[in-house]
Parts: C-alpha cells; sequence; structure tokens
C-alpha cells in the first residue's frame, strides 16, 4: 500500500512539476508547438507507436534550422519539444484515467514512475560521453525529449485504441 501511495505522489508531481512546465532557465512550448504534435499525431492512416515517431523533431527541427547554432540555442529547442510533449502527456494521463480501470490506473503509474527514473539514467548516461562538454547538456536534453515524445506517442495510441473501439 505505501507504495503504491508513493507512485501516485510521485507521478502527481510529476504532473504538477514535470514535464509541462519549464523550470528556472529552460526554454517553455511556445503556443501552437503541443497542437502540431499532435496534428501530426493524427495525420498518421491508423494509429501507431511506429508512425508516431516521425513526429518527434516536428518542433525542434524547424527551431534549429531557423538559426539556432550555438549549442545552447539547440539545448533550448528541445526544452520547446519536450515542454510540448510534456502538455500532451499531461492531458493524455487525464483522458486515461477518466477511461480506464483502477488496476490500470495502478499499471500507469507504475509505469510513468518507473519510466521517468530510467529515462533520467539512460540520458545522463548518453550525455556522459561528452562529460564536461557542452555536448552534454545538448546530447541529454536531445535523449529526454526524444524519450518523452516517446512516452506521449505510446499514450495516444492507447486513447486512440479507446476511441476506435
Amino acid at each position: 500500500m505505501r507504495s503504491g501511495l508513493f507512485a501516485v505522489i510521485f507521478v502527481a508531481g510529476l504532473c504538477v512539476a514535470g514535464a509541462a512546465v519549464a523550470q528556472d532557465g529552460e526554454e517553455p512550448a511556445q503556443p501552437g508547438d503541443a497542437s502540431a504534435l499532435e496534428a501530426c499525431l493524427r495525420s498518421a492512416p491508423e494509429p501507431s507507436v511506429d508512425l508516431g515517431r516521425t513526429c518527434i523533431g516536428v518542433v525542434s527541427q524547424p527551431c534549429m534550422e531557423a538559426g539556432s547554432s550555438s549549442t545552447m540555442e539547440m539545448v533550448r529547442c528541445f526544452q520547446r519539444e519536450r515542454h510540448a510533449w510534456g502538455a500532451l502527456v499531461d492531458r493524455y494521463v487525464t483522458s486515461l484515467r477518466a477511461r480506464e480501470t483502477a488496476t490500470q490506473i495502478v499499471r500507469l503509474d507504475a509505469y510513468l514512475a518507473e519510466s521517468e527514473s530510467w529515462i533520467e539514467a539512460h540520458c545522463r548516461y548518453r550525455a556522459s560521453l561528452y562529460e564536461g562538454g557542452s555536448l552534454a547538456g545538448l546530447t541529454g536534453e536531445a535523449c529526454r525529449t526524444n524519450h518523452l515524445g516517446e512516452t506521449a506517442i505510446e499514450l495516444h495510441s492507447r486513447l486512440s485504441h479507446y476511441d476506435h473501439r
């Protein structure tokens, strides 16, 4: 019981303070960023995690192509997309909580809590290749953005399953 309560509190903390809210010094999502990602997800002929992966980069790539030449500017582009994906994750989690059984919600909470720590560990390890260099921040941010995008795509696909029943 205690571990279940911890997972719920942890996930609630992620939703309130986490993915969709820019931390101090981070680039927030801009109006229309989450809509652009969701439009990309909806453009797939059928809900698919694999097809959805093509949507990762819809915000960050044009941002970088628009003249973000420094490493810090590129990091901000990834932050902007990560926060847009985070807004979608928050919205999808709310929708899933309204549709799923108590058992499914407990599993959703566990999935979110465990994936958060795995993503952080994975991205820190990936960034450590450039330990001490400016590419470490860029690599870590790109990694977190991609993983959060995959989480949003997974949740979107699950919601689409309910919509097509």
